[in-house]
């Protein structure tokens, strides 16, 4: 397992509350209202987009799975200093909103910071993909 952050009195724990605050906003709220399932799973594909598939269950153990490998997606955020979500001693990143994190304290760090700490990707709320598409395209 990685070392986490507040293994060690890290001052990241103390910015936990903020996090909370941030996870505890109106896009957990949504989550929650909706079971965490997202509502618009197989609706129309007019658009030619790929509809998204219902996320994958908890594993044995009730930690979320890891979001599946995109290498480009990676590479992006491995260097971004935007804010992602950890819980101490788990093993994923996430993004604000995400359904694993209701309830459970949690350590905001720079995105670039939880790669390089070995946190991986939530497979629920695809924290890769979500910031890589924020960011405005280098070519």
């Amino acid at each position: 397992m990685p070392e986490r952050p507040g293994d060690a009195g890290s001052t990241g724990v103390a910015g936990g509350a903020a996090g909370a605050a941030v996870a505890a906003g109106g896009a957990a709220a949504g989550v929650a209202a909706t079971g965490g399932a997202d509502t618009n799973a197989g609706a129309d594909n007019a658009s030619g987009v790929e509809a998204e598939t219902a996320p994958p269950p908890p594993a044995a153990d009730g930690e979320p799975p890891e979001e599946p490998r995109d290498a480009a997606a990676a590479a992006v955020v491995a260097g971004l200093e935007t804010e992602v979500l950890v819980i101490d001693e788990q093993p994923r990143y996430h993004v604000p909103g995400c359904r694993s994190l209701l309830g459970k304290p949690l350590i905001p760090l720079p995105a670039r910071e939880a790669v390089e700490l070995g946190f991986t990707p939530c497979g629920w709320c695809s924290p890769d993909r979500t910031l890589a598409a924020q960011q405005p395209a280098t070519r």
